[in-house]
Formats: C-alpha cells, structure tokens, sequence
C-alpha cells in the first residue's frame, strides 16, 4: 500500500475521530444544560408556590418572554441592540429582588395578621369546636393574605392529610417565628393534649407585643433612616444642579478615564453606605 493511501487513511480516521469527540461533547453539553433547564424550572415553580401560585415554569417564563419581548424589539428599534440587550439582562437580573421583595410584604402581611388569626382559632376552640371545624369557621372571616394560607390548610385537613405536614408548608412558605410558635402550639398540644385555648391565647398576646415592641423601634428609627436615604441621594442631586449650572465642572468626571473610575467609586461607595445604615436601623429582621 502507497504512502498516499496512508495519508488518506489517516486523515479519514482523524477526521471520524474529530467528528465522535464534537458529538460526544455535544451530547455532554445538551444533557448539561437540560439539568440546568430542569433546574432553572424546579426552582422557578418552587419560588412560584410561595405565593400559592401553582403554574408551570415553561408558562411562567412564556409570559415573561410576551412582557420582555415587545419591549426589548421596541427599544432595539429606538435605541439599538446595545440597549435591548441591556434591557433584556436587566430584566431577567432583577426577577429574583422582586421575588424577595413581594415574598418580604407579604410575609410581613401575614405576620401582622397571625395575632388576630390565632385568637380566632382560641376563640372557637373555647366555643367547643374541634381543631379541624375551627379552621373551617376561622377561614371565611380572614383577610387577605393569610386567607389564602387557612384555606389550602384547611383543604388539606379535609383531604385527610395531617396538621403537622400542613403548617410545616406553611412555615416553609412563611418563614417567620409566629408561624413557627403557632406550629409548636397546635402540634404538640394535639399530640400530647394541652390546654390549647391557654396556649393559643398566650401566644396571641406575645405576638401582639413583639409587633408593638417592632412598631415602637420603627418609629424611633424613622429619622436615621430618612437621613441614609438623603445621604444616598444628596451627591446624585449636587452632581445634577452642579451639570446644569456650570457643565465645564463635571467634564473631568465624565470625559476622563480617571474621572469615570472616581464616578464609579464614589456610586459604589455610596451604594456600600446605604447598606451598612440599611443594615445597622433594620427594624424587622427576619426570624
């Protein structure tokens, strides 16, 4: 067999050779991003359930995309692709702070509503109803959103399922420590028998006091508080009056390397600031 022949063969094999190792990686890579994609959308419907909405990610995300989509062809038509890229990223980036955002309101929601809820239960269960019947006559009278919470609760218990398992989802929905205390209180009294009026009264009673003692501090920070906010946005509001008085004195910060990089220190440093007064007058910690 010729040398030509040879070369031939070799190259053929190198070249199955390449083409099995760009499949094998390709097929490597699809498996990785479908545990990613399955990962993505585990954690999208987890997130989702928190605020008792049970839908599909591959819809969720649909519905995202017929919001973002629009906007982002608009602003690629008027500004370019820069700034639809921009825009697209940023809206994708700051879907997890809404999520924290509106699960912190309405945490706090429920939180501010447990004493009331708890006396309620108290009150029926000194009436004579069972646990699972003073749910069911607590539930309709509830505001929102704690109503939610009693009425898949509730459902739960008709389905048979059991008390504990239900406020264990609730606590985990909710994670606050009056759920917690209110967990304790029904559990345990409804395994070992207690005097659960007591238990449920006392508990209402301590709640009340943690949100005054709660409401009290919020007051009195109310002034540091407001002086970080007018810290954070008294330099953006001395930059602005100063670009439209005199332009010729920001050129250094916005024409220059060196100015660009203070401008960007100085945001990040004031960014850094707010947080630590944010940190140090927090008044509703999460527990």
């Amino acid at each position: 067999m010729s040398m030509n022949h040879w070369g031939i063969i070799s190259t053929l094999v190198a070249l199955a050779a390449g083409v099995s190792m760009a499949l094998t990686l390709a097929l490597l890579q699809k498996s990785r991003l479908h545990a990613l994609q399955q990962q993505v959308f585990a954690r999208t419907e987890a997130n989702l359930a928190e605020f008792l909405i049970f839908l599909p990610a591959l819809q969720f995300w649909g519905l995202i995309g017929i919001i973002v989509g629009p906007a982002a062809l608009l602003i690629l038509i008027q500004f370019g692709l820069l700034w639809a890229l921009i825009m697209t990223i940023a809206s994708v980036l700051i879907l997890p702070w809404l999520r924290r955002y509106w699960h912190g309101r309405r945490c706090t929601k429920i939180s501010r509503q447990l004493p009331d809820v708890v006396q309620a239960l108290a009150n029926a269960l000194a009436a004579g109803l069972a646990l699972a019947p003073a749910f069911e006559a607590v539930h309709p009278r509830l505001p929102q959103p704690i109503k939610q919470e009693f009425i898949l609760l509730n459902r739960r218990l008709q389905f048979g399922d059991s008390l504990a398992s239900g406020l264990q989802d609730f606590y985990r929905r909710v994670p606050r420590g009056g759920v917690y205390q209110l967990y304790l209180a029904l559990t345990l009294g409804s395994q070992h028998g207690s005097q659960q009026v007591t238990i449920l009264q006392r508990l209402a009673k301590s709640l009340r006091q943690k949100i005054y003692a709660e409401e009290r501090l919020k007051s009195l920070s109310a002034q540091a508080r407001l002086q970080g906010r007018v810290m954070l946005f008294l330099p953006v509001g001395l930059y602005i009056v100063l670009n439209w008085i005199q332009p010729s004195g920001t050129e250094l910060l916005t024409s220059t390397q060196m100015g660009q990089m203070m401008l960007l220190g100085a945001v990040l440093l004031m960014f850094l600031g707010h947080l630590v007064v944010r940190q140090l007058v927090r008044t509703t910690p999460d527990d």
